[in-house]
C-alpha cells in the first residue's frame, strides 16, 4: 500500500488463531502504528482481547484503534462448577443462562453466539 493509502486503511482486521479477531469499522490510519507493535497494542489471551492494555498509550477516541470495532472471542462457553469443564450442551440451563449474560455486558452491543465453537460476537464503541 501507499503511504497515502495507509492513512486510511477500511475493515483492518487484527486475529490471533483459536483466540479470536478484531475488524475496526472505522478506517484505521496505520502510518502512525507500527506494524512490530500491533501484537503489544492488541492483545488476544484465554475468553480476552484488549486493546490497549497500556492506558497511557491510549489515543483519545476516534485515533489510532480507539474506534468502534466488531470483536470475536472464540472457546467463550460457561463452566460446571462441579467439573471445572466447559459446558457445550446449548440445552443445558447454565449455558442458557451464560449466552443471556453476554448479552447485558457494559459497553458492548452483543450480535451473536456460536454454540458450536462458543465465538461470542460483540460490537465496542472504543477501545
Amino acid at each position: 500500500m501507499s503511504p497515502v493509502e495507509l492513512t486510511h486503511v477500511k475493515n483492518f482486521k487484527v486475529g490471533r488463531t483459536g483466540f479470536g479477531e478484531i475488524e475496526f469499522l472505522k478506517p484505521i490510519d496505520l502510518t502512525s502504528i507500527s506494524i512490530a507493535s500491533i501484537p503489544d497494542l492488541i492483545v488476544f489471551t484465554n475468553q480476552s482481547c484488549i486493546v490497549y492494555p497500556d492506558d497511557s498509550s491510549k489515543p483519545k477516541m476516534g485515533d489510532g484503534f480507539n474506534v468502534p470495532s466488531q470483536i470475536t472471542i472464540e472457546n467463550t462457553f460457561p463452566v460446571s462448577k462441579d467439573t471445572k469443564q466447559p459446558i457445550t450442551d446449548p440445552h443445558h440451563p447454565v449455558f442458557r443462562k451464560f449466552v443471556r449474560k453476554l448479552h447485558h455486558i457494559p459497553k458492548t452491543t452483543f450480535k451473536s453466539y456460536d454454540p458450536s465453537n462458543g465465538a461470542w460476537t460483540f460490537i465496542a464503541e472504543h477501545a
